[in-house]
């Protein structure tokens, strides 16, 4: 089976795009870390289905001075 030079690019463009695709999936999915991190602890007094070792967003509100 031989493929046409436009079926060819049409091929390439396909693969380019599902890599693409993929590694900014992947980005998006993998936890942001930087060069450097802090470890924090704390308790909650009521949490539902939260297990120990669990990852935790902390928001941060900065008041204006």
């Amino acid at each position: 089976m031989k493929l046409s030079k436009g079926a060819l690019v049409d091929l390439a463009a396909f693969v380019i795009a599902v890599l693409f695709t993929s590694v900014s999936v992947w980005q998006t999915l993998s936890p942001p870390v930087g060069s450097r991190t802090a470890t924090y602890e704390a308790e909650f007094p009521d949490v539902t289905s939260l297990k120990k070792g669990d990852d935790v967003t902390l928001a941060a509100y900065v008041l204006a001075k």
